[in-house]
């Protein structure tokens, strides 16, 4: 269900490339969510009001994601997943991965806490999967936007 919440507020936000990353918001059923607005793979970051935080990758800057029906019975694998940043690998799970979609997700908050602080020092973040390849992320610097995310993530 959560999972579902966090695709729908991305639905919500739909789909403009820009050459500059900035990132975008959307609330839906009390889930918080912030995309970069860029073309290729991107870091998508979620937060709910109880607390729990959500991670998506996706390879197509959401664009598979828009792009569904959300209604629509999807497949899933599980795969270890690995996240670098600066080149050091900070985060070896398995991660939900959906083919159909492009994207990997996880509700891990240590996946969640790699990608945010490499937002806030402004480092560069890679993703590694089976199957999908070593794959550089769009992560946007600290804006407006983001401050949300933080409120939601410290309250």
């Amino acid at each position: 269900m959560y999972f579902r919440a966090l695709i729908a507020a991305i639905a919500c936000l739909g789909f403009t490339s820009k050459a500059s990353a900035e990132w975008l918001t959307a609330t839906v059923d009390g889930q918080f969510v912030i995309i970069p607005r860029a073309e290729g793979p991107v870091a998508i970051l979620g937060c709910g009001d109880d607390g729990r935080k959500a991670v998506m990758m996706s390879l197509d800057g959401g664009a598979s994601l828009f792009n569904s029906d959300l209604n629509k019975t999807f497949t899933f694998r599980a795969k270890r997943a690995r996240i670098f940043v600066e080149d050091e690998q900070l985060f070896s799970e398995k991660m939900m991965w959906i083919p159909a979609w492009q994207v990997a997700q996880t509700n891990d908050t240590a996946a969640f806490r790699t990608i945010y602080n490499a937002a806030i020092e402004g480092k560069d973040v890679r993703f590694k999967m089976s199957g999908v390849g070593d794959v550089q992320l769009t992560v946007p610097p600290v804006d407006d936007t983001f401050r949300e995310l933080a409120a939601c993530v410290s309250g």
